[in-house]
């Protein structure tokens, strides 16, 4: 009588015959991808899904979510005298719509303030503020 040994690898078990070798193929590592991936969903190719992506600050679009970032601002603070000094960085996350997140150095009846500012821009291009903190 044969006697069979069990040998368990990550992934694979492999049956051997005493005497006899039987080739299972190559052994997978959990950190190899599937075979016929691409990687393209890796963590080094790019943003996380969901995450916050930076943009450039001086671009059209950033100016123009600043612009409504303070118009907002002015009237959920009642505040016609707040206005914008500069935008120290922007960044972008797109949900269902886009929350622009805002870095920005503003001038207020009170003095100047370093604030972030997060616009929502809803899919019909409705805007609200849906969080501000330094204020």
């Amino acid at each position: 009588m044969k006697l069979l040994s069990v040998c368990v690898v990550p992934f694979v078990v492999v049956l051997c015959a005493c005497g006899s070798h039987v080739d299972a193929g190559p052994v997978m590592q959990p950190s190899d991808p599937p075979s016929g991936a691409s990687g393209a969903a890796s963590a080094s190719s790019g943003p996380a899904v969901g995450a916050y992506t930076p943009q450039d600050a001086s671009s059209s679009e950033i100016r123009e979510e600043t612009a409504q970032a303070i118009a907002l601002l002015q009237a959920d603070r009642k505040d016609p005298s707040i206005g914008l000094v500069a935008i120290r960085s922007a960044s972008t996350q797109v949900v269902a719509g886009t929350n622009y997140k805002l870095d920005l150095d503003v001038k207020t009846g009170k003095g100047a303030k370093h604030i972030t500012v997060v616009v929502y821009k809803d899919l019909s291009g409705t805007r609200r503020l849906s969080d501000v903190s330094g204020f």
